[in-house]
């Protein structure tokens, strides 16, 4: 939880441009880490900003003129895994 707090919280969260929903992925650089602590973070998120519920998930957002749009989110790291040492030829 301290990582949390150093390394997004307050590096971010005190620009109040920045308070607003962050819809991550991950990239070859999460994977020599911890991945599930990323996805883990979604549900115990007390500022509810972390958007991040699944390694893939879809979000539609309404347009503010009308209609909606959706945006897919897709980890790639794993669709090229001779790219990212830390993914095997498995995914």
């Amino acid at each position: 939880m301290r990582r949390w707090l150093y390394l997004w919280e307050e590096v971010y969260l005190p620009y109040s441009s920045l308070n607003i929903p962050w819809y991550p992925v991950f990239g070859n650089h999460d994977y020599g880490g911890s991945v599930q602590a990323q996805l883990d973070r979604y549900a115990a998120d007390p500022t509810g900003l972390w958007q991040f519920p699944a390694q893939y998930y879809t979000k539609t957002f309404a347009v503010p003129e009308g209609g909606t749009v959706q945006i897919i989110f897709v980890d790639t790291t794993t669709l090229a895994p001779n790219v990212c040492k830390y993914t095997s030829e498995k995914g």
